[in-house]
């Protein structure tokens, strides 16, 4: 999946342009081409390209809302005209109330056989989107920073997700071993196991029982503890092993 920021996106110090997009590189600030991003598409062929939106890193004013729709028309008209090699495009849906973008919308709905899906910056609107647009695939970029969460979306619309929190605990060294659907009703159980936790410092047991993935299979809490405590990089590599395998 291709995008022109990162999710969940930085903060910039620079606005956007009619032309351009403030990012964060790996060497400081700068100002993505829309252009460019589009060669990239081109190039690159990503099974997934979303459209740039333009997204202010604050609450836009009465103003700022009409050009933020502008824009974001015009880039993803010429991504369209310029999309050659078919890559599969999802359009932005703004983090607008549905009235503020009615005219952006009922573009999507005149160019819907061009798209694949859309891209939802606020996973609440994927409930009062047009009839038309219902039958294209949501991607929520509206960050799910929980299960619950993710549930809570599911249960609005949304089809698919850029699931953040996933990274984030596995970073933060815990072995996520939820599943669904849960226990019985009424049993609370939690979510993780904390693996920086001293009382699996000699646990044998692996990091869910009944895992058939690398990481259960070949190892145990004790090792994986041992590694985050060196900060040995492979406890972060089996732990993404363990969560790419796991049917959360």
């Amino acid at each position: 999946m291709l995008a022109p920021r990162r999710s969940p996106p930085v903060t910039t110090a620079t606005p956007n342009t009619d032309a351009s997009i403030a990012i964060l590189t790996s060497v400081g600030f700068r100002s993505l081409e829309v252009d460019d991003y589009f060669n990239a598409v081109s190039n690159l062929r990503p099974d997934i390209a979303i459209s740039p939106p333009d997204l202010p890193h604050q609450t836009p004013g009465k103003n700022r809302g009409p050009k933020m729709v502008f824009r974001t028309e015009l880039w993803l008209g010429e991504l369209i005209n310029r999309n050659a090699s078919s890559t599969p495009i999802f359009a932005p849906v703004l983090p607008l109330d549905i009235e503020q973008q009615s005219y952006y919308l009922d573009y999507l709905k005149e160019h819907i056989s061009s798209l694949s899906g859309l891209a939802l910056y606020d996973a609440r609107l994927a409930v009062n989107l047009p009839k038309d647009l219902e039958v294209l695939p949501r991607l929520s970029l509206d960050e799910a920073s929980t299960p619950h969460k993710v549930l809570q979306q599911v249960s609005w619309g949304v089809d698919m997700f850029d699931l953040v929190f996933l990274t984030q605990m596995t970073d933060a060294g815990i072995s996520l071993k939820f599943q669904f659907p849960g226990e019985a009703a009424g049993k609370r159980e939690a979510l993780g196991v904390d693996l920086w936790n001293k009382e699996y410092a000699a646990s044998l047991d692996p990091l869910a029982v009944g895992c058939k993935c690398y990481a259960c299979r070949k190892h145990h809490r004790a090792y994986v503890q041992h590694l985050l405590t060196a900060k040995e990089m492979t406890a972060w590599v089996l732990l993404q092993m363990f969560v790419q395998a796991s049917p959360l």
